[in-house]
């Protein structure tokens, strides 16, 4: 996600945004190997700034990166999760021309008679009627992605672009006009856990008993107490699981109605 989010950034209008992943034959047995390519026709990298690319906020000093709102901590993120799972990564760029990120993996292969969690799970039963989410979430590409992933299941999103976004709507939100908030972390102005305990005290019904789910990539046990501490409902790491998401989604809904 950090390299596609990386590469659509980057690159400009009419340009090209590719992700491919193909598999490689490996001579050790019980294991796969899996190599995910990430390519663009961007703005590219130059060989100084590559030299140091992968280090924690890094960006590289140009008129056209300083437009575009970001940590520096994406590509020292990704090289993180790929030395921890004892793979690779390569990078080709040419400044004006584009850039090219080649990860290597080598995973565990599935047994051919293990049961995955598809097949052991119980079919998504949908929701009567459309449900309304208001999603906050300040990333554009997080965004879309989740908004498409769930409209495949009659879940329609609204956005609010940070906590504060978050909370005026709702504040303003007629009776029953969202079934659930997922929560982001991590947003400018006001973060997750402060829209929450705001929402929380506002006169309204609604306020009080909309169901809020986290949406985080921190998912430690301290973490998730903090977020229900907050009055939040839930908990969902990132990257989002879909049908996870979904259930939870359906399930805090029909709770929420249930009690009034």
């Amino acid at each position: 996600m950090n390299l596609l989010s990386n590469a659509i950034k980057y690159t400009p209008e009419n340009g090209d945004v590719k992700l491919e992943v193909y598999e490689e034959k490996l001579a050790e047995s019980g294991k796969v190997r899996l190599v995910p390519v990430v390519s663009d026709t961007g703005i590219g990298m130059t060989p100084e700034f590559m030299e140091q690319m992968y280090s924690a906020f890094s960006r590289a000093v140009d008129t056209r990166v300083n437009k575009v709102r970001g940590s520096g901590l994406g590509l020292a993120i990704v090289k993180k999760i790929v030395d921890l799972m004892g793979g690779a990564i390569e990078a080709e760029s040419k400044v004006g021309k584009g850039t090219t990120f080649r990860v290597t993996l080598d995973l565990p292969a599935a047994a051919d008679d293990a049961e995955t969690e598809e097949h052991t799970e119980t079919a998504i039963t949908l929701p009567e009627k459309p449900l309304t989410v208001l999603v906050a979430e300040d990333n554009d590409v997080n965004y879309e992605i989740t908004a498409e992933q769930l409209r495949g299941y009659r879940v329609h999103c609204v956005r609010a672009v940070n906590g504060q976004d978050c909370l005026q709507r709702i504040e303003q939100a007629a009776p029953d006009e969202f079934d659930a908030i997922l929560m982001d972390m991590q947003m400018p102005v006001m973060n997750g856990l402060e829209a929450t305990a705001a929402i929380r005290k506002l006169d309204s019904e609604t306020a009080k008993h909309i169901p809020i789910i986290a949406l985080t990539a921190n998912a430690y046990h301290e973490d998730i107490q903090k977020c229900l501490a907050a009055g939040m409902n839930a908990h969902l790491s990132k990257p989002i699981n879909i049908d996870c998401a979904v259930r939870t989604i359906i399930e805090c809904a029909r709770t929420a109605k249930e009690n009034g």
